[in-house]
């Protein structure tokens, strides 16, 4: 029984530096996209299957680095399209191998999740190059299972959420069955009402507005896209950089003329459609102004054009309002009326 124990440790231990040189292969075939280092890294990863079999208590662990490393080949070749007769086939390898992690690892582990949401994935990009109705059913199936084996509060939730919703959009897209859509929209307020991970909630407030537009049910639209104007200030962080909130900017850049239009198409008043348009400039803003050192500056040095900025920028907000006995009270405004008092506000700043 020791001589067992000692040779399995010993096995691992081989297993573990072996495994290592495959990652780090990856790695550089990730780096350089050369296909003499895929390979490379491919014929190592298949060495230690066959060293160490499909029973092994750790085939899982390197199971992953193959099934890995066929994922990067299959889906560089399809994001840069430059897809080849191998593309499909080394697509359904990975396909094959996270099925075989997935059979080893039980789904409410630390990694069982992780590894169902990585294989529902891959089941969508086979889906989109081939169009077989096989994958898109286990691509639901699969991200079910992984939504089913995750507490609700964990940080990851929201993204497994989404992706289940994605489904649903995929089969609405291809069937037009109004079950599908109302799943998709289901899965999506699940994931924007999440507690966690905001980013990942945007991107499910932005798909199940989508959906409502295609619909051309504007209100629900309008209210998808009010909860993600107010996750806004939770992703665009002050004390981030700049370089470091570029991606998030790119993405998140549109929100604003996009909910103005469908805030006027829902029948809202045009001062909630131009407050949802400066709102998402007024982060982003945030992003290279530090206003409040900027006005003291100002204060310091020109305190007369102070005193006439801070007289305009209170003026941009007084036209929303009246006044009524000592109170300010909301009430409409026309369009002329405001463009004329920002104009003699402006001219008194000049």
């Amino acid at each position: 029984m020791k001589a067992a124990r000692a040779h399995l440790e010993h096995s691992r231990e081989r297993l573990q530096s072996v495994n290592s040189v495959v990652a780090n292969l990856r790695e550089n075939y990730k780096r350089t996209r050369s296909e003499n280092d895929f390979k490379a890294a491919l014929s190592k990863a298949l060495d230690i299957v066959e060293d160490y079999g499909l029973e092994h208590p750790d085939s899982a662990i390197y199971f992953n680095n193959l099934a890995a490393l066929y994922r990067d080949r299959s889906l560089h070749a399809i994001r840069s399209k430059e897809r080849d007769s191998e593309t499909i086939t080394i697509l359904s390898e990975a396909i094959r191998a996270r099925q075989f992690i997935v059979s080893k690892t039980p789904a409410r582990s630390v990694n069982g999740a992780g590894y169902l949401t990585v294989l529902a994935d891959l089941y969508l990009y086979r889906y989109k190059e081939l169009k077989h109705d096989d994958d898109l059913e286990s691509r639901i199936k699969t991200a079910y299972l992984a939504v089913l084996v995750t507490e609700e509060n964990h940080p990851t939730q929201a993204r497994r959420l989404s992706t289940l919703g994605n489904g649903y959009q995929e089969r609405y897209d291809k069937t037009a069955c109004k079950d599908d859509l109302e799943e998709a929209l289901r899965y999506y307020a699940r994931s924007l009402h999440h507690p966690l991970s905001p980013l990942e909630r945007i991107a499910s407030s932005k798909k199940a507005a989508g959906l409502a537009m295609k619909r051309k049910a504007w209100g629900d639209a309008a209210r998808y896209l009010t909860e993600c104007l107010d996750l806004l200030p939770r992703v665009i962080l002050r004390s981030t950089s700049l370089n470091g909130q570029m991606p998030n900017l790119k993405e998140l850049s549109p929100l604003g003329p996009i909910s103005a239009s469908v805030f006027l198409r829902a029948g809202r008043l045009a001062l909630e459609s131009l407050q949802a348009l400066e709102k998402k400039h007024s982060i982003m803003a945030g992003l290279v102004i530090d206003s409040r050192s900027d006005v003291s500056l100002l204060n310091e040095r020109h305190p007369r054009l102070h005193d006439n900025y801070c007289d305009l920028r209170a003026a941009v907000a007084e036209p929303y309002f009246h006044r009524v006995e000592g109170c300010f009270a909301l009430t409409p405004v026309s369009p002329s009326d405001m463009a004329s008092k920002a104009l003699q506000n402006e001219q008194n700043v000049k």
